[in-house]
C-alpha cells in the first residue's frame, strides 16, 4: 500500500485514474508498471527506482524505471512481446542492446509515456534511456543526421557542453533520438540562462514573462536540456528545474491554459505538495509545465 505523498506503483496507478487516458492508453500503462514497474521492484528491489511526470493540465503522464542494464533488456523484450509488437518489428530492442554495449551503463532506464491525455488522438510510447557522458563521435553514430542535430551539437560545443543522456523509443514508425545535456557544465553560471539558450538556438520564441518567473521561482540547483530529434528534425525540447518546485502560480496557468485544478489537485494530494523537479516543454502543440516525483533511490531523468 502506498503511503500518501509517496511514488509507488500504487500511487502511479492512482494518478492514471486522475486523466482521462484511454481504454488502449489505460491497458499500456498497466501492462508497463506490472511487467516492468513491478517485476523490476520484485527481482532487483534495492536496485530499482521510480520517476513520474505529470503534466499540470494532465495531457501527458510519464513513468520511469531505473535499475540494472541486463534485467532492464530482458524486461524491454517481454513488454515489447506482450503488448503484441510482431517479432520482426522489434529491432529497437537491438538497438537498446547496441547502446548498452557501446555506452557500458550500471543502470538503464525504461519509460512509458502517454501523451494526449483526453484528445481524440491519444498516443502511448515506451522507451529506454542511458545516463552518461557521451562524447560526440559516440552521438553522431547514434543520432540521426539532421540540421537541427547538427545546430544542437555547435551550440552545445560553444557552451562546452557534453550530452548526459542517449535514449530513444522502442516502437516502430516515428521514434524520435533523446538527448540531455546538463547545465551544470556550461560556461555560465546562470542555470536558467544557459538552458533556455539552448531553446533559443533551436528557434523557439522566449516564454511568457510568467512562465520564466514560475521557473526562476524554483530556485533550481540543477538544470537539464532535453532535445528530442527524429531524422527529420526536432520534435520536442524539455527544460528540467531540480529545486523548490512548487505549484504553477494563477497567471502561470492562465498564460498557459491550464485548467481541470479539481484533477489536478487530485494528483497533489496523492503524491505530495511538494514535487522534485518542473519541467517546461515546448513542441508542435504549444508550451507546457509538468511536476515530477521520484522515489527514494534516485532514478533517470527523461
Amino acid at each position: 500500500m502506498a503511503l500518501r505523498g509517496g511514488l509507488s506503483v500504487t500511487s502511479a496507478r492512482q494518478v492514471l485514474r486522475t486523466t482521462q487516458a484511454s481504454q488502449e492508453q489505460v491497458e499500456f500503462f498497466e501492462a508497463f508498471v506490472d511487467l516492468v514497474a513491478q517485476e523490476a521492484q520484485t527481482r532487483q528491489p534495492q536496485r530499482t527506482s521510480l520517476q513520474l511526470l505529470v503534466a499540470t493540465d494532465l495531457s501527458r503522464l510519464e513513468l520511469l524505471v531505473t535499475s540494472d542494464a541486463s534485467l532492464v533488456v530482458e524486461l524491454a523484450e517481454a513488454f515489447l512481446l506482450q503488448i503484441g509488437l510482431p517479432e520482426g518489428e522489434q529491432g529497437r530492442v537491438a538497438q537498446l542492446r547496441t547502446a548498452v554495449d557501446r555506452l557500458r551503463p550500471d543502470k538503464v532506464c525504461l519509460w512509458c509515456r502517454l501523451k494526449r491525455l483526453g484528445s481524440t488522438a491519444p498516443l502511448a510510447d515506451v522507451g529506454f534511456a542511458i545516463e552518461g557522458n557521451i562524447e560526440p563521435r559516440e552521438l553522431d553514430a547514434l543520432v540521426p543526421p539532421s540540421g537541427d542535430y547538427q545546430t544542437l551539437a555547435r551550440h552545445a560545443a560553444e557552451e562546452k557542453c557534453q550530452s548526459c543522456l542517449y535514449g530513444s523509443s522502442l516502437l516502430p514508425g516515428f521514434a524520435p533520438t533523446i538527448l540531455e545535456y546538463d547545465m551544470a557544465k556550461v560556461k555560465s553560471t546562470k542555470l536558467l540562462l544557459s538552458g533556455l539558450g539552448f531553446f533559443r538556438a533551436l528557434g523557439f520564441v522566449k516564454p511568457e514573462d510568467v512562465v520564466i518567473r514560475q521557473l526562476s521561482s524554483c530556485k533550481p540547483e540543477r538544470c537539464m536540456v532535453r532535445t528530442f530529434l527524429s531524422a527529420e528534425g526536432l520534435t520536442q525540447q524539455s527544460l528540467r528545474l531540480f529545486g523548490a518546485a512548487k505549484l504553477p502560480i494563477q497567471d502561470t496557468a492562465q498564460a498557459l491554459n491550464i485548467q481541470q485544478a479539481e484533477r489536478v489537485q487530485q494528483v497533489y494530494r496523492i503524491l505530495g505538495e511538494n514535487p522534485d523537479f518542473m519541467e517546461y516543454t515546448m513542441d508542435s502543440q504549444g508550451c507546457s509545465l509538468a511536476v515530477g516525483y521520484t522515489s527514494a533511490a534516485p532514478a533517470i531523468s527523461v
